[in-house]
Formats: structure tokens, C-alpha cells, sequence
């Protein structure tokens, strides 16, 4: 479970692959997922293949440790992707999702390295903290 989110990171790389070379395959009579979604809907898949991680991480910063939220650090990127994908500008859109997800993918492998504790503990220690204080 623990690759899933960096799968789809691989499977958003592969797909905008698809999307860029939809109208050359359908010449070639060849059929990709992208092109049986057509243009708005391979434009939602890629949107949840990049999106889907970052709900994950959040699921784990308040299960496990809030170093998970580390990744959220590409999240800007990650917007930019969804929305030049729905723009159409897919011509290096691949090697644009492959840099991303090394990014993130480094991010999310060193959250789950370094142990913290998770975020309702973080927040149950500053508010102890806070009630002692004040």
C-alpha cells in the first residue's frame, strides 16, 4: 500500500505519454486508455493520478507522522501539471510528470524515513504545552 501513491505518479507519466500521442495512434489505428477517455476525461484521470497522492501523505500525517506532509511541498507543481495537461500543452508533458514525481517521490520516501509523531499527537502536545504556559 505503501507505493501506491509513487505508482500513480508512474501511471500519470505514462498516461500523459498517451494523451500527447493520442491523435498519431488513432492514425495508426492504435487504442490507449487516454484516447478511449477521450480529451475531458483523460484530463480528470490525470488530475486524480496526480492528486491522489497528496491525500494519501495527509492520511498519513494524521495517522502515523507529520513529516508526511512533506510532499505537500510539490503540490504547487503539481497544479501547474493538471492545468497545462487541460490546456493541451502535453508536448513535454511526460518528462514534466517524471521530474515531478521524482520530487515528490523523494519527499514521500523521506517522511517515511524520518519518525515523527503524528499530527493529532503534535497537537495534543501543544496544547498541553499551551495550558501550562498560559
Amino acid at each position: 500500500l505503501a507505493s501506491l501513491p509513487l505508482t500513480a505518479h508512474i501511471e500519470a507519466i505514462l498516461h500523459a505519454n498517451n494523451a500527447r500521442d493520442a491523435e498519431e495512434d488513432a492514425a495508426h489505428g492504435i487504442i490507449t486508455f487516454s484516447s478511449i477517455l477521450g480529451e475531458r476525461n483523460s484530463v480528470a484521470f490525470y488530475a486524480f493520478l496526480v492528486g491522489a497522492p497528496f491525500v494519501a501523505a495527509a492520511v498519513d500525517a494524521s495517522r502515523r507522522s507529520a513529516l508526511a506532509l512533506l510532499p505537500m511541498l510539490a503540490l504547487p507543481a503539481a497544479i501547474r501539471l493538471v492545468r497545462d495537461f487541460a490546456r493541451g500543452k502535453l508536448q513535454r508533458m511526460p518528462m514534466r510528470t517524471a521530474k515531478f514525481q521524482f520530487v515528490f517521490g523523494m519527499l514521500f520516501v523521506g517522511a517515511t524515513l524520518l519518525p515523527s509523531p503524528s499530527l493529532p499527537a503534535v497537537a495534543r502536545n501543544i496544547a498541553t504545552f499551551l495550558r501550562n504556559v498560559l
